[in-house]
């Protein structure tokens, strides 16, 4: 589907769409730097018992329920993105499609114990 094909009620959904994206992105970055930032003071610190960490993020983007691909039992995931988010990547007409995006972060926190 090429640009000009869409519709006046299509290009509205795109346009919120990539301002919900952008906010998105932005507030996913905005909380990893903030728990970076929290980790590296915890490891550094040499009363904490934490030494290193893990820090990942996973977005899922799924269908809408009223999409004909749609299935209850079904994986409804049209993209996922770890650690690296990249929404150009979903085609337009998978773009128009979208009902629901997950996010998670995850954090493991990590404590090493050498014994020799």
């Amino acid at each position: 589907m090429d640009v000009t094909e869409i519709t006046w009620k299509q290009r509205c959904f795109l346009d919120n769409l990539n301002k919900l994206l952008f906010e998105l992105v932005k507030n996913i970055r905005r909380e990893n730097l903030q728990i970076a930032s929290e980790m590296k003071r915890r490891v550094s610190d040499k009363n904490d018992w934490i030494n290193d960490y893990a820090q990942r993020c996973n977005v899922c983007v799924y269908l809408r329920q009223d999409d004909p691909a749609y299935s209850i039992e079904g994986n409804n995931v049209i993209a996922e993105f770890i650690d690296k988010i990249d929404f150009r990547k979903i085609e337009l007409e998978d773009m128009l499609r979208i009902g629901d995006i997950w996010v998670d972060i995850n954090i493991t926190l990590q404590h090493h114990l050498k014994l020799t």
